[in-house]
């Protein structure tokens, strides 16, 4: 059979062939996939650094090219009301170390030791103690001095070591390394307070960084702080190790000026505070004790003009337990307490507008008053009698005033004090106020609400009842509180809010009672000579931690509130002692005619009417001396002026024939906060007598 030529081809050729077809097709396969794979790779790195990560590292290598300064801003001035510069900036020098320049630090901690003071270990461990740091704090805002000592050392240095080296004959270099070498300065600014600690705790302080942290630089640290600005610098590459960046010519790349803060102009009168300062030291020395608090505020506008507290405290070395003992604070705003007998203002105002009594009014006033197993008497043993609510109030009685809480009812009463805004913020414009503390009605028992009467179970702060005050002189409108009276880059006047506490009326009865408590009751010793003196005395039991109130002696707090009637001002003085020796002769009343009349010589108050001359009950003599003293050391504006000299408060004794004034509790210590029981009132006959017979 013969065989076809087409049979005979080479298949196995043919086959060889697509075999290796396959394999470069599966090769190409996969180079290709690999190709992809790469770009794709690539591609998403690229987009990775160029996109996703581009800022990060784009910072990452500015911080290694770029060093940022801080351009401090000057702070605001603080003015008081007269214009004398309470606090202001100067100019000051941060010195800082770069630790990669030292050549020795313990050489430099030595020299640095020498010039700036402190110790040498400091200055090496802020050297030593990051190895990798370009930037160390030495010293802040210290006196520009102290950066022309350490340039001057420096420059001492720079010149022996170039004498050294011209007299060898070689070429001075371009720079020259010293034990000085490392340490660098920025420009800065102090804060300065030129008259020393006076009115300390109210002006404030300010941090290391600038940043008010007390007082009324903290209160108003948005308006005075300003907008810090920076600059930031490009440097050159390290060369090595041991080698510091060098700025790079044209170096500045961004530079934002720092904006200057706004100054302030406070009511403060820093000569009346300085007067009041050492004054308020002198009678809490004298009557031994360590809390004593005072206020001087304008009723007819709320500007506080002075307030102090003891403990007083010196700016350059306060203590931890200075500040413990609130010596930082203006303790007048910050610190609460129970008011005592001042508060019986209050219910008399009370009592007067709703028409329940005039102040001649008689109502029977029981030698106690007995509210189930609780006693209230008042400070003076007395049989059963009538008092009008003028002896009422003159006399302090704690009996006379709970029969008028009882009559008036707690609904109402509480009315009043919502009204004064007790229990709650005063909004002064001073961080850290106290509301106070005072019960929701709801829960009053009949002994609460006699309490509150007579101004115990209730805290208020010293503010808050020189407030009640103003506004019984200002014809019971009653001011916010403040401190600000301008901002001088701003042409703005400023506003601040009022109420009406008070019908007019009713302030006018009242003055006259409180009037009748300098003239013939507890409060004698306050009386200003050519004025009429209005006030209140108040005697408050102290309570225990453990609830209730104790007998022991010189567990009180004494003061006196008040102001000069019918005068060209309606300045409201109010001071409070704690456990003063001799509480029944409170120091408050004749500290009150010390300060009230230096006031009335400062500010050139005049009497509107005739003041009577007051009537010293048989028996009692006013330890009040007038003297002619040189008051140039409390600030005194008028050299050789008669005003009244507080040395006569050593002379203080008790006044025959006056008793230690009310102290709101029975003898037997019995608590009178917390009874359930109701208290049965007396009948309209013996409640309301009739005097018109």
């Amino acid at each position: 059979m013969a065989l076809n030529r087409d049979d005979k081809k080479p298949r196995k050729i043919q086959g060889g062939a697509h075999a290796v077809k396959q394999l470069f097709s599966r090769r190409d396969s996969i180079i290709v996939i690999l190709f992809v794979a790469m770009t794709l790779w690539v591609s998403y790195h690229l987009v990775n650094l160029t996109v996703i990560k581009a800022e990060e590292y784009s910072e990452q290598g500015a911080a290694i090219r770029t060093s940022v300064l801080t351009l401090t801003a000057r702070r605001g001035t603080i003015y008081d009301r007269n214009g004398n510069v309470l606090a202001t900036n100067v100019d000051a020098t941060t010195i800082y170390a770069n630790p990669s320049k030292i050549i020795d630090p313990k050489e430099t901690a030595e020299l640095l030791h020498g010039i700036l003071g402190g110790t040498t270990e400091q200055y090496f461990e802020a050297i030593t103690d990051d190895p990798n740091a370009t930037f160390v704090y030495i010293a802040k805002k210290v006196d520009p001095d102290l950066e022309q000592a350490i340039r001057d050392a420096n420059q001492e240095y720079i010149n022996e070591a170039i004498e050294e080296i011209l007299s060898h004959g070689d070429d001075v270099p371009a720079e020259i390394k010293t034990p000085l070498t490392g340490i660098e300065f920025l420009q800065d600014t102090r804060r300065e307070y030129p008259n020393g600690s006076t009115g300390a705790q109210v002006i404030g302080s300010v941090n290391d960084e600038g940043t008010g942290v007390s007082g009324l630089e903290q209160a108003y640290d948005c308006i005075l702080r300003g907008v810090d600005g920076r600059r930031v610098i490009e440097v050159a590459k390290q060369v090595s190790q041991n080698s510091s960046p060098l700025p790079m010519i044209d170096s500045i790349l961004e530079e934002i000026e720092p904006i200057q803060g706004n100054d302030i102009i406070i009511s403060l009168d820093i000569e009346m505070q300085q007067y009041l300062e050492l004054n308020l030291q002198v009678v809490a020395s004298q009557r031994n004790t360590d809390n004593a608090s005072a206020i001087l505020l304008d009723g007819s506008t709320g500007e506080i003009i002075a307030t102090a507290s003891i403990p007083l405290y010196d700016r350059e070395k306060v203590t931890e337990e200075e500040v413990a003992l609130g010596a930082t604070n203006a303790k007048a705003i910050t610190q609460p307490y129970e008011p005592g007998s001042t508060f019986k203002v209050v219910i008399a105002a009370a009592a007067l507008e709703q028409g329940l009594m005039t102040a001649e009014d008689v109502l029977f006033c029981p030698a106690y008053l007995e509210i189930y197993d609780k006693t209230i008497k008042d400070s003076v043993d007395r049989p059963d009698m009538e008092m009008s609510l003028r002896h009422i109030i003159a006399n302090s009685s704690n009996i006379g005033v709970s029969l008028i809480e009882q009559q008036l009812g707690s609904e109402l009463f509480y009315e009043y004090l919502m009204r004064l805004g007790l229990g709650e913020y005063t909004h002064v414009d001073y961080p850290g106020e106290t509301p106070g503390t005072l019960a929701d009605v709801a829960v009053w028992t009949p002994v609460q609400a006699a309490n509150i009467a007579f101004g115990q179970g209730l805290e208020v702060s010293l503010l808050q009842m020189a407030s009640i005050f103003g506004a019984i002189a200002n014809d019971g409108v009653m001011m916010q509180p403040h401190f600000l009276i301008a901002r001088p880059q701003y042409d703005v006047e400023l506003s601040y809010d009022s109420r009406q506490v008070f019908e007019a009326q009713t302030t006018r009865d009242l003055e006259e009672i409180l009037r009748s408590c300098v003239t013939e009751g507890y409060g004698v010793n306050a009386e200003v000579y050519g004025f009429d003196t209005v006030g209140k005395t108040g005697t408050a039991e102290i309570g225990s931690f453990s609830g209730g109130y104790g007998s022991a002696e010189g567990s009180y707090v004494c003061s006196f509130a008040g102001y000069l009637d019918n005068s060209t001002s309606n300045y409201v003085f109010m001071s409070s002692f704690e456990n003063p020796t001799n509480y029944a002769d409170s120091p408050a009343t004749t500290f009150f005619s010390v300060v009230m009349s230096f006031v009335a010589n400062r500010y050139m108050i005049q009497p509107q009417a005739e003041a009577p001359i007051v009537q010293l009950r048989e028996g009692q003599t006013s330890s009040l001396k007038s003297e002619v003293s040189d008051m140039s050391d409390a600030g005194a504006p008028y050299d050789g002026a008669a005003t009244y000299s507080v040395s006569s408060l050593s002379g203080v004794t008790a006044t025959s024939g006056i008793s230690a004034p009310s102290t709101g509790a029975s003898s037997s210590g019995a608590s009178q906060r917390d009874s359930e029981t109701a208290i049965v009132s007396p009948t309209p006959r013996d409640w309301l007598l009739d005097t018109s017979g």
